[in-house]
């Protein structure tokens, strides 16, 4: 059996590749080197199994360490968030907030059914949380990337946005800054249906800035994100297989919202769709 103090003493490693092993140190290491650092919070999108090949007995162990590697280097001080979304609400109008799986991966379902972790209420992009500031985030509106939302909050208080193992293009904070720059190829949609929490069950509605798709509107932040590694914005570690990347939220919204000011197609794939 495989332990937690394994991982964490370097006895065994994490993830086993040809190239060489990645131990728990190596990724204390990366995440370090990204500035992440003690009473950050931070917004963290993974893939687990970019780096390597898992090596384990019990997932549920090797799952913690992968927690801790994050609580160990934000500290108690710190604040941890995961996204737990799930897409079925506008066909089951149903969002449990502890039964309801994340489909972004076994690592943030791992992380929402900790007992020290708070969800927040939002049907398709519910996050789950960790740490200081577990009640100011839990707390949101009724609009995914608007007022009182959790990626508002993440840029109020200067928040790190992090990617592990998976693309930095993936990240849903760019959403958050194509609502703010009104770009013509989203629009507010609203969703409603039914929360069932702990304590109750009630109606709700949730607003959503979803993409035109009658004219074909295909994501590509590609090229904006090479010039935020230029202009190093963004701060990348490779490690094993893969690599973690690491922004502040404000100066990430900035350069956004100024390339966007300059191209407001800039987020996405050529050809361009066309508005009148």
């Amino acid at each position: 059996m495989i332990t937690l103090s394994d991982y964490k003493s370097g006895k065994v490693p994490l993830y086993r590749l040809k190239a060489g092993d990645v131990f728990y140190s190596d990724l204390l290491k990366s995440l370090s080197e990204v500035g992440l650092g003690k009473g950050d919070t931070v917004l963290v999108h993974s893939d687990i199994l970019r780096f390597g090949k898992p090596h384990f007995k019990d997932v549920n162990i090797f799952l913690r360490s992968l927690v801790d590697l994050f609580i160990e280097t934000i500290s108690q001080s710190g604040t941890l968030i995961m996204p737990t979304f799930n897409y079925e609400f506008p066909n089951t109008k149903k969002f449990n907030l502890n039964d309801t799986e994340s489909v972004t991966g076994a690592l943030t379902n791992y992380f929402r059914n900790l007992k020290e972790t708070l969800r927040t209420n939002d049907p398709m992009h519910s996050c789950s949380i960790w740490g200081m500031q577990q009640k100011e985030y839990v707390t949101i509106g009724n609009d995914t990337f608007g007022k009182n939302s959790i990626y508002e909050k993440l840029h109020s208080n200067d928040a790190k946005i992090m990617t592990f193992g998976t693309k930095f293009d993936d990240n849903c904070f760019f959403h958050y800054i194509e609502q703010k720059s009104n770009v013509p190829y989203r629009y507010i949609k609203t969703f409603r249906g039914e929360i069932i929490d702990d304590k109750n069950t009630y109606e709700k509605s949730h607003d959503y800035f979803v993409r035109d798709l009658e004219k074909n509107v295909i994501s590509d932040v590609s090229n904006f994100v090479q010039e935020m590694k230029t202009n190093k914005i963004l701060k990348v570690s490779k490690i094993g297989m893969s690599h973690i990347s690491c922004s502040e939220s404000k100066i990430f919204f900035d350069f956004g919202i100024k390339s966007l000011n300059e191209n407001i197609y800039c987020f996405l794939k050529k050809p361009y769709p066309h508005y009148d």
